[in-house]
């Protein structure tokens, strides 16, 4: 799934956000939610949805939850991306739900020369989270993490373990449990947040 903005002039490299889905989803949920497209053409950046790692049937797609594979798998999609539509990404964000938050947290941090920073929106996953080695170019980027104050323990744990590991490296992280969000999804104030926060991680 691309998007591009609509004034775009088809030659000027332009910042992109990559989004990583849950499990067994795909990324269609961004033509499906029109605050996606407005953001693209509000900032000027283009939003790429990501189909994860592992293919379980045209629908479903699953991260391995191995940084390196789950790594390759976004960089190999964005270049085909940047070859088919003829565009240079220049600074780039992750933002993910769930296993994809995870995944965004794991390569984000471990690949911070390519990567500005992330949003992170109620992660959880098989791995368990471990500390992540900083590096001065870790203290240039800017974390978003957003969770349900009701939604599962399990959830709400991830959350705040990846708020003391990604501090640890350095990086700059924003963190919250939104109260009285019970539901595993995007917490209520979603679309003003996602252009809010890219505007932060991009420097826009």
């Amino acid at each position: 799934m691309v998007l591009l903005p609509k004034d775009w002039n088809g030659s000027s490299p332009l910042p992109v956000a990559i989004w990583l889905h849950g499990y067994l989803a795909n990324p269609s949920r961004l033509t499906e939610e029109k605050h996606y497209q407005a953001s693209a053409d509000k900032l000027g950046i283009a939003i790429v949805g990501v189909p994860a790692t592992r293919k379980v049937d045209d629908a479903s797609f699953v991260w391995a939850e191995e940084p390196t594979s789950d790594h390759a798998r976004v960089a190999r999609v964005v270049a085909e991306v940047e070859k088919a539509h003829h565009v240079q990404f220049s600074r780039k964000a992750l933002f993910g739900f769930s296993q994809g938050a995870v995944v965004a947290a794991e390569i984000a941090a471990r690949y911070p020369a390519e990567f500005m920073g992330a949003i992170i929106l109620s992660p959880g996953a098989d791995l368990t989270p471990a500390y992540i080695s900083g590096s001065a170019q870790n203290k240039a980027q800017h974390y978003f993490i957003s969770v349900g104050a009701a939604e599962h323990p399990g959830n709400i744990a991830f959350a705040r373990d990846y708020h003391k590991i990604l501090a640890a490296t350095g990086a700059a992280v924003s963190f919250r449990e939104v109260p009285g969000m019970k539901d595993h999804n995007r917490p209520p104030d979603w679309p003003d947040r996602f252009s809010e926060w890219l505007k932060v991680i991009l420097a826009l």
